[in-house]
């Protein structure tokens, strides 16, 4: 089977890589490359439109800003049953204009979001395949050493996931950053480091998890107060509370919406809560 594969950082070499390493033809194509000779067995280095000639999936693995324009350009070349695989970190409007582009030449669009870091977990990372062909393309991939697993029929669906997965994934990744900084300017980094990693081996994620978020229902008010106290503490460091700051406008908001008092004791589920804060706070 020859495949196309888009873009050959990270991303695109992890997997070329193990594609080709499970009996693949691959032809990669990437603008800052051009065409050279591969020290990759099964790998070689072409134009767009030698990558894309009788490929029968396409990969797509760019950077987000270029993924749309690239999609254009390719779909020139493409043809009556190919499959196009777009992995790249894309929005979901996004994911659906490509698939939009790709299809106006009778081509197969599979929306694809690639979830955690490559660069740790490699062709083991989990992958979402989105769209009606997405189960048959997610074997085919399985097959050649890569994770993919058939997530939604509706493209953008995938990419959803993938962008609201991120608050999470990101947000906790710039909380750790800012904690860590500012106990590093207190001198006490690796006891924090100890306390942080210690609160979080303490009990299944799960549990720690749910309890934060029924508390919050009762001690919203309570912890803005505490966070307005931490702002101040490291602002004196010297450094900007962003994280901090964004903390304490979400327990502001709740707090002004009044949770704590729709509350007598912290409720059984966590939709509880949540549920209350949308329909409440907006």
């Amino acid at each position: 089977m020859k495949i196309g594969c888009l873009g050959f950082g990270q991303v695109g070499s992890t997997f070329a890589v193990t594609l080709a390493a499970h009996g693949a033809e691959v032809c990669c194509f990437d603008p800052r490359l051009g065409e050279r000779e591969s020290t990759h067995p099964g790998i070689t280095f072409a134009s767009l439109d030698a990558a894309l000639a009788g490929a029968e999936l396409v990969i797509s693995m760019v950077p987000t800003d270029v993924a749309q324009g690239l999609a254009r350009q390719a779909a020139a070349h493409l043809g009556t049953g190919q499959i196009y695989v777009d992995l790249n970190s894309t929005a979901p409007a996004v994911k659906r204009e490509i698939a939009r582009i790709v299809m106006q030449r009778d081509a197969i669009f599979v929306e694809g979001a690639v979830l955690g870091l490559v660069a740790a977990t490699g062709s083991h990372t989990r992958i979402l395949l989105g769209g009606p062909h997405a189960a048959a393309t997610a074997d085919v991939l399985n097959a050649h050493g890569l994770n993919c697993e058939a997530y939604r029929e509706a493209i953008g669906a995938a990419s959803s996931f993938k962008m609201l997965r991120s608050i999470f994934s990101k947000g906790l990744e710039a909380l750790l950053i800012e904690t860590l900084l500012a106990a590093d300017r207190a001198g006490i980094r690796d006891d924090i480091w100890a306390e942080l990693c210690g609160t979080i081996d303490s009990q299944p994620f799960d549990r720690l998890a749910r309890s934060w978020i029924t508390s919050h229902a009762v001690a919203c008010q309570r912890r803005r107060d505490e966070m307005v106290q931490v702002i101040e503490v490291v602002a004196a460091l010297g450094l900007t509370p962003t994280m901090c700051s964004a903390t304490r406008d979400v327990l502001e908001r709740s707090t002004r919406a009044a949770l704590h008092e729709a509350f007598a004791a912290p409720p059984d589920d966590i939709s509880d809560v949540i549920g209350w804060l949308d329909r409440n706070a907006g």
